[in-house]
């Protein structure tokens, strides 16, 4: 995992990445193309823990219940 320089986004046309209905492909190449950090290092990777039962059943646990399909296709 990697983590980048600031990107700015001033560098595109607004109607390019906040009102198009397309992709923004070149807007993600640019990101993409910008200069990364590894997140962690080899060693600090290496002293990492796997997560315990406490940790892992946290995780599944959700503030807010996910709207029904019903409810979904409404917007």
């Amino acid at each position: 995992m990697t983590y980048s320089v600031p990107f700015d986004l001033r560098r595109f046309k607004p109607k390019d990445w906040i009102t198009n209905k397309e992709p923004c492909w070149d807007v993600g190449a640019a990101l993409d193309a910008t200069r990364h950090y590894k997140l962690v290092t080899a060693t600090q990777a290496a002293r990492l823990r796997p997560r315990d039962k406490v940790e892992l059943r946290a995780g599944q646990v959700l503030d807010y219940k996910a709207p029904s399909k019903k409810a979904a296709k409404k917007y």
